[in-house]
């Protein structure tokens, strides 16, 4: 890694856009900027985007993904060597978000606050997040897509 690499956060539609099948441009961006973790750049993740991945598996793939799943992330802990974020310090900050752009949800303004004290960018393929100037100002935050980054 370069010195003085940004730190990413990265959310949880990256993820999930790595399982969609047949696998869009996006998902194939999503897959190879995923694949630079840990060795070009820093990342971090809190702990809510491995649940909410979790809870996408349970509702829409079923036992059937639950191995691949496993070993993704048993992969992404022991090689990419991400900096887990605890959420508490976010949920105080979730309100302000909120009260910048209400179409965020819930969990997107958890994410972007979690990205706010640990991170300088935050990977998305949110179109609701990408784009927009004022919360990057706001937040303090690069708000980019996979594709910026590869």
């Amino acid at each position: 890694m370069k010195p003085h690499t940004p730190i990413h956060y990265v959310d949880t539609a990256v993820f999930l856009e790595t399982l969609t099948k047949p696998q869009t441009d996006v998902g194939r961006d999503c897959d190879r900027y995923l694949k630079r973790l840990g060795k070009i750049y820093v990342w971090t993740v809190s702990e809510p985007v491995f649940s909410e991945f979790y809870l996408f598996i349970l509702q829409k793939r079923g036992k059937a993904d639950s191995d691949n799943i496993h070993d993704f992330f048993w992969f992404i802990f022991n090689e990419k060597k991400p900096i887990i974020i605890p959420p508490e310090k976010g949920y105080i900050k979730v309100d302000y978000i909120q009260s910048l752009d209400s179409r965020l949800s819930f969990m997107d303004c958890l994410h972007l606050a979690s990205a706010t004290d640990n991170s300088q960018v935050f990977v998305t393929i949110d179109e609701k997040i990408l784009g927009n100037s004022f919360l990057e100002k706001r937040l303090g935050l690069k708000i980019l897509h996979p594709s910026d980054l590869l």
